[in-house]
C-alpha cells in the first residue's frame, strides 16, 4: 500500500469513527470534523516516509481509542438528573469491580526528639 492511500484511508476512517461516536451531536461532529482537517493540512507538506508513517500511526491510535473508548452520552428526555449513553459494537467493555475500602495502614511510632547537649 502506496504512502498516499494509507494516508487517504486513516482520514477517512477517522471520519467514519467521528460520525459513529458523536451520531446527532453537531457541535461535537464540527469540531471533530474540523480537527480532523486542520491536523491533516497542518501535515500536507511531510515528505520522509519516517515522518509520515509516525503521523500516520498517531492518526491510527487516536481512531482506535475514539471508536472503542469514547461513549457519547446525551440528557435522558424523561428524566433530569439521567443520561441516555450511546455503546455501539465496539466500545470495550471492562470488567467492573465493585469498590472496596481499604484498611488504614499501621501508624510508625514517632521517633523522640535527640535531646540537645549542652556545653558546661
Amino acid at each position: 500500500m502506496s504512502q498516499r492511500s494509507k494516508v487517504l484511508s486513516i482520514f477517512k476512517q477517522l471520519h467514519r469513527t467521528r460520525q459513529l461516536v458523536f451520531e446527532g451531536d453537531e457541535r461535537a461532529l464540527t469540531a471533530g470534523r474540523q480537527k480532523i482537517n486542520e491536523d491533516f493540512k497542518t501535515n500536507k507538506g511531510l515528505t520522509e516516509a519516517e515522518e509520515i508513517n509516525k503521523c500516520v500511526n498517531t492518526a491510527v491510535e487516536a481512531e482506535t481509542i475514539l471508536r472503542t473508548e469514547i461513549i457519547q452520552g446525551k440528557p435522558s428526555p424523561e428524566a433530569e438528573d439521567t443520561f441516555v449513553l450511546n455503546i455501539h459494537k465496539d466500545i470495550r467493555k471492562f470488567d467492573n469491580i465493585p469498590y472496596q475500602e481499604m484498611p488504614d495502614p499501621p501508624k510508625r511510632a514517632r521517633r523522640r526528639k535527640r535531646d540537645e547537649k549542652t556545653e558546661p
